[in-house]
């Protein structure tokens, strides 16, 4: 039996991302009244480009924004939170980092707890937590958003849950410094894709629509009673590749001849840390790696052929 997503108020935040998009997608099509954060205007992400502005409510603000999120929650009377931070940029500073990620979760939590009537979250993180302390700053903060979830479980009988997943890819990834989007982008304007990265470093991949399944799954299992509060839980990814495998890979898929270029890095790499955490009950993976290049490939073809459809801002009456 189908869980009941009709009419239910739900809050998606950081809808920029291509998980959130895909998260966004889903909830839409179970029937679910979708509100949405998003700090910046980003005419690219798939909320934008895929037309969905026009069945969710957007909400305009800093998501660290306790006050404003207090708002929303209780103007719209949100049942359940999805929180998805974006991963951090390249050259992003370490204050920016925390403040972003475990600032933003604290607001949100706050927020919630104090409002009274969220009954579920699900807070996206990663699957790599590397507490080295010059590279490793979005995994400490990601960990301490788990912690985070874990006492608001506890304090304000919030289901509270977090993810860590595998590297996602697909359609709406606009990190231009990701393996995939910068090969894909490298050989549609016909140059050698060019890494500041190890070649056999390696990394665990998910089709982001399976991505979003998954979280969507496990805000379900929490609601029903299934899962356990509190609890930090692993979704299994599709393939385990080299950095140099799934340039191949990528290559391949788009015929192209050209040779990519590894440079030295000296950044270490992070440590997986997922082994050991139950994975997310009754999700498995639907995509393969290939298929979900497949898609992505063709995103990116018509993202770079083609001006962002229903870019133009909403006017200050259409935005919440």
């Amino acid at each position: 039996m189908n869980f009941d997503w009709h009419e239910r108020s739900v809050l998606v935040v950081g809808a920029s991302t291509s998980l959130a998009g895909f998260i966004v997608k889903d909830l839409l099509t179970r029937g679910a009244n979708v509100h949405c954060t998003v700090k910046d205007w980003v005419p690219n992400s798939l909320l934008v480009r895929d037309g969905l502005l026009a069945d969710v409510a957007v909400c305009q603000l800093d998501e660290r924004d306790g006050e404003g999120l207090f708002r929303v929650l209780d103007e719209y009377r949100i049942d359940t939170i999805f929180h998805l931070p974006d991963a951090p940029r390249s050259g992003e500073s370490k204050p920016r980092t925390f403040q972003a990620h475990i600032e933003a979760t604290w607001a949100l939590l706050d927020a919630a707890s104090r409002v009274g009537h969220v009954r579920t979250a699900v807070l996206a993180g990663t699957e790599k937590l590397s507490h080295d302390e010059t590279h490793g700053a979005f995994e400490v903060a990601r960990s301490c958003a788990e912690q985070l979830g874990q006492y608001y479980a506890r304090e304000a009988n919030i289901k509270i849950a977090a993810t860590r997943t595998p590297a996602i890819y697909g359609p709406g990834d606009l990190n231009w410094n990701s393996l995939i989007p910068n090969t894909i982008r490298s050989v549609l304007r016909g140059r050698p894709p060019v890494f500041d990265a190890e070649p056999e470093e390696l990394s665990h991949y998910l089709y982001a629509e399976d991505a979003a399944r998954a979280h969507v799954c496990l805000a379900e299992r929490l609601m029903d009673g299934d899962g356990t509060f509190g609890t930090t839980y692993r979704i299994p990814e599709n393939a385990g590749l080299k950095a140099n495998e799934v340039v191949t890979r990528v290559l391949s898929v788009m015929g192209s001849a050209l040779r990519p270029v590894f440079r030295p890095s000296s950044r270490p790499p992070a440590p997986r840390e997922a082994e050991g955490l139950a994975a997310v009950p009754t999700f498995s993976v639907q995509t393969d790696f290939d298929t979900g290049l497949r898609h992505a490939v063709r995103w990116y073809e018509q993202l770079l052929a083609t001006p962002a459809a229903n870019s133009a801002r909403p006017s200050a009456g259409e935005a919440a």
